[in-house]
């Protein structure tokens, strides 16, 4: 499983012991030099997206997807009014 991080992945000789053990177990580069996660790496993501989906699962209760894409839409608006005020 490929992943594009859009970040600066740690390698085995650059990390720290803390980092090491958070981390770089979870990646390694594929023979084209791409990262990719371990077999470690997709069980801790696919962990997280389990956890995820039971977070979401519990908040969205009761609503129907038109009031979840509304709400969505509502804080997309937000945001681009609160960057927009962050420029000026």
């Amino acid at each position: 499983m490929s992943m594009s991080l859009g970040m600066r992945a740690f390698s085995t000789t650059s990390c720290s012991p803390r980092a090491r053990a958070a981390a770089c177990i979870w990646l390694t580069r594929d023979a084209a030099g791409q990262y990719v996660l371990t077999r470690a790496g997709q069980a801790a993501h696919a962990a997280v997206q389990e956890k995820i989906y039971g977070i979401r699962a519990q908040f969205l209760t009761g609503l129907t997807e038109d009031d979840y894409l509304r709400t969505v839409q509502l804080l997309q608006r937000m945001a681009a009014n609160l960057e927009r005020a962050a420029v000026t």
